[in-house]
């Protein structure tokens, strides 16, 4: 079992976006900051098009790269590359090409006739009903100033590729993991009325993830220097994004997502020398 991993800060809202080919009116900096439906939109799907670099300033400790809500096809690749010089002649990272879509199906949840039994890789048609997010995360932190995202996925339906957010952060793990008891699940604002008849009437709202889990051994520096400075920076507004669980590769999509700090709870002690804190994320849309 992989330990919680909380990614922050991003580095992208600060960094300086170039790259590919990309609309005016939809551009790079729009993978800055929410909404996600504000997107950054290629001209086209060539993969000269589609790249995205940052200049991040200074040199930075990367631990993820996460591009949320894009609309990469099933078949699409991509390649992340950390370097501390402009042209990437030296890399301190390179992932090398990578589907974006990982198996999201084991062969025992897939009867022998499928055409997907060998590989569990996703249809297009149930790619829409994800939130898609690509998630990288590196084996080791790597310090760099500039970064790239290359995408490779000239087959596009759109004939072009979009996305709404890109997070380049650290990825942050307390020494112990949270306490049994975590819950991840789904919540909806959908609203429903019911006629005289009985008929109900819904007012549909997508769902959102929701996970909380109770961090109940950390030391001073994870206690203050990490959570506390995280609700001290973020608040209930600013996002992150949280991977529950990084080692579950089958469920990667399912199980860590773009999120907000539903409420800033209080770090308790509890015992001497040890922290605990309760966190609640909430899905960003």
């Amino acid at each position: 079992m992989g330990r919680l991993t909380l990614c922050h800060p991003d580095r992208c809202a600060g960094a300086t976006l170039s790259g590919g080919s990309w609309l005016s009116t939809l551009p790079l900096n729009n993978l800055k900051t929410l909404p996600l439906g504000t997107v950054a939109r290629s001209t086209n799907a060539a993969e000269a098009s589609t790249e995205i670099r940052l200049d991040l300033g200074l040199s930075r400790a990367i631990g993820v790269l996460v591009l949320c809500a894009h609309t990469l096809s099933s078949v699409a690749q991509y390649r992340v590359q950390g370097s501390t010089v402009s042209d990437f002649t030296t890399a301190v990272h390179d992932s090398g090409w990578l589907d974006v879509w990982p198996a999201l199906w084991t062969t025992e949840a897939m009867d022998w006739e499928d055409d997907r039994w060998w590989d569990g890789r996703i249809t297009e048609e149930e790619r829409a009903g994800y939130t898609a997010n690509l998630i990288h995360l590196l084996p080791a932190e790597a310090y760099a100033r500039y970064w790239r995202l290359l995408l490779r996925d000239t087959t596009n339906p759109a004939g072009y590729v979009q996305a709404g957010r890109l997070i380049i952060a650290q990825a942050w793990q307390p020494s112990v993991n949270h306490d049994w008891g975590a819950k991840l699940g789904y919540e909806t604002d959908t609203q429903s009325e019911t006629a005289l008849g009985g008929a109900r009437y819904f007012d549909v709202r997508p769902p959102r993830r929701h996970f909380t889990c109770q961090l109940s051994w950390l030391n001073d520096d994870e206690a203050y220097g990490r959570i506390l400075e995280m609700m001290r920076a973020l608040g209930i507004s600013g996002e992150l994004f949280v991977l529950t669980e990084p080692d579950d590769a089958v469920n990667i999509l399912r199980r860590n997502f773009l999120a907000t700090l539903r409420q800033l709870n209080a770090i308790e002690a509890p015992y001497l020398n040890a922290h605990s804190v309760a966190l609640e994320f909430l899905e960003v849309l």
